[in-house]
């Protein structure tokens, strides 16, 4: 299935949580996975948890934070 992390075209299989495709992405990067996680949040600003549903051509964006536990 595919689905857009910050823009990026990531393939994560089907069933995927969104922390399925976020850790895609931080592959596709070649970078290490941030600890703590960051947020992730839809194109509306939603918050979206990291075993939340993805669907097909979904939008989400991984918003790093200064403060980790400040959840807006």
């Amino acid at each position: 299935m595919k689905v857009f992390v910050n823009g990026k075209n990531i393939r994560v299989f089907n069933g995927a949580k969104a922390l399925d495709a976020m850790l895609s992405y931080y592959k596709s990067l070649h970078t290490a996975t941030p600890n703590p996680m960051p947020q992730i949040k839809d194109r509306y600003g939603n918050l979206i948890e990291p075993d939340g549903s993805l669907s097909p051509g979904i939008h989400i964006f991984i918003v790093e934070s200064e403060n980790p536990n400040n959840y807006e």
